[in-house]
């Protein structure tokens, strides 16, 4: 699995966090419990209370108690519930939250489907069941449906002003969809009713995207520290770790990051998210050798087509062209592949890749587009200005660029985006200025080399 990261985060990636909470559940008349899952976004925010013959049911995410059981095991009993009695909307649910499940634990696209389609019958069996919607917002969510998703959310919320994975939900949707200042008020009354680490974890999200990366750091500390008190499993620090990491990586304090990394891999070694953040950490220490040593490893296990994108950025900077060019056609081979089954949910990453290689510039416009149509938040319009700019609609890059910098979010790649356009359009000043505002934001980052025997190429 390969976090993808399109605006923050990825929060997802699309990332739902939760409370660290404790459930049971009976299969065949023996407790088990589920497995942690990989990053808090991939949990429930709330610690529902099941009713089925009195007994509790645990959701995908839960800590475990005791001995674990995998998610495909319970994937397994659940379907076998479903077909046993196909109209219990309570089976469909919990089948539904097993395959989202699984789809984030293993990157299977194709398991999103299935989630999608056994919470959706659940719905028609019991169209006000607050559980299937929640759950099928976190699928359409990650499948990139944000309206879709927003609205379940908050139809659930209208119904059940209490529901605190409802705003939850609502607030990461907002996010998505450009909505700031809605979003805003979502994390407030949020933090109004509680300040547990998930709900810190988006505060950090929103304050990094309006400017002020400092707090953002301050409060993914925040977050560490609470689950510290809580005494957390190692397993729920893992992804606040790698946050912290990388929001010091992206602040230009590559050096400090790497302990962050380090330690969430010292959880987990072969985390995707921790050895990818590790490995430009390491690069923009200037040990690309290392770096390339790191991310192959996330390579092997994965394939997943960033990290290969990654890997080919190391050669390209060690003056390695032919070994650049042979992973950027792996990359590109793997992100068609990826298209075929999600679709425009990938659209944002593959635009960005060949926009930022300088390959296929007329589909990668195509693409922007097709992300813009599916959420307007500033890494859209982001994407669509740089894509724009390389087919040479200089003026429309200005414009869309600006709606993207209108946050303050201080991103050391937007501002470089900016200074070109700028450049574009002879606006010299403002290029030299959004130079300048780059080297603050991250006066390690360096935009990557392009060279006439990469371009020739393609």
């Amino acid at each position: 699995m390969f976090l993808r990261l399109s605006s923050l985060m990825t929060f997802p990636p699309r990332l739902f966090v939760a409370v660290v909470m404790t459930a049971i559940v009976s299969l065949v008349g023996v407790g088990a419990q589920c497995q942690e899952a990989d990053d808090p976004y991939s949990k429930t925010f709330d610690d529902f209370e099941w009713e089925e013959d009195e007994k509790r049911v645990a959701i995908p995410g839960a800590l475990p108690l005791g001995d674990l059981l995998p998610t495909e095991a319970l994937i397994r009993n659940f379907e076998e519930r479903v077909k046993k009695d196909p109209q219990h909307h309570f089976n469909l649910t919990v089948l539904g939250q097993l395959y989202l499940r699984h789809a984030k634990e293993a990157d299977d696209l194709q398991a999103y489907g299935k989630a999608s389609a056994s919470l959706e019958s659940a719905l028609k069996i019991r169209p006000d069941y607050e559980s299937a919607k929640l759950h099928l917002a976190e699928v359409y969510s990650a499948r990139h449906r944000f309206k879709e998703a927003l609205r379940l959310a908050m139809d659930v919320r209208s119904r059940n002003p209490r529901s605190n994975m409802a705003i939850a939900i609502a607030f990461d949707c907002q996010i998505e969809l450009g909505q700031y200042e809605d979003a805003k008020r979502s994390i407030e009354e949020l933090a109004k009713r509680e300040l547990s680490p998930p709900v810190l974890a988006r505060q950090a999200n929103y304050s990094e995207l309006t400017g002020d990366k400092d707090r953002a750091i301050q409060l993914i500390e925040e977050a560490l520290k609470s689950l510290d008190d809580l005494g957390a499993l190692p397993g729920e620090s893992k992804w606040y770790l790698w946050r912290k990491g990388e929001l010091l990586l992206t602040s230009g304090k590559a050096e400090d990051a790497k302990p962050f990394f380090a330690q969430a891999l010292s959880i987990d070694p072969k985390d995707d998210a921790s050895n990818t953040g590790l490995a430009q950490a390491q690069h923009a220490c200037g040990d690309t050798h290392a770096a390339i040593k790191t991310i192959q490893v996330v390579v092997d296990e994965f394939e997943a087509p960033p990290a290969m994108a990654l890997l080919g950025d190391f050669y390209l900077s060690l003056g390695n062209h032919e070994e650049a060019e042979k992973w950027y056609q792996k990359t590109e081979e793997k992100m068609r592949e990826e298209l075929v089954v999600a679709g425009d949910a990938h659209a944002r990453e593959v635009a960005l890749f060949f926009a930022d290689h300088n390959r296929n510039a007329a589909e990668a416009l195509a693409l922007a587009q097709a992300d813009l149509d599916r959420r307007e938040d500033l890494y859209a319009y982001d994407t669509l200005a740089w894509c724009q700019y390389r087919v040479g609609d200089f003026e429309s890059a200005y414009s869309n660029i600006q709606k993207a910098l209108a946050q303050g979010t201080k991103d050391a790649k937007l501002f470089h985006h900016a200074a070109l356009i700028c450049k574009s359009v002879g606006r010299a000043t403002e290029a030299t200025l959004f130079e300048q505002r780059m080297k603050e934001a991250n006066p390690q980052f360096v935009p990557l080399r392009e060279t006439s025997k990469i371009a020739s190429q393609n």
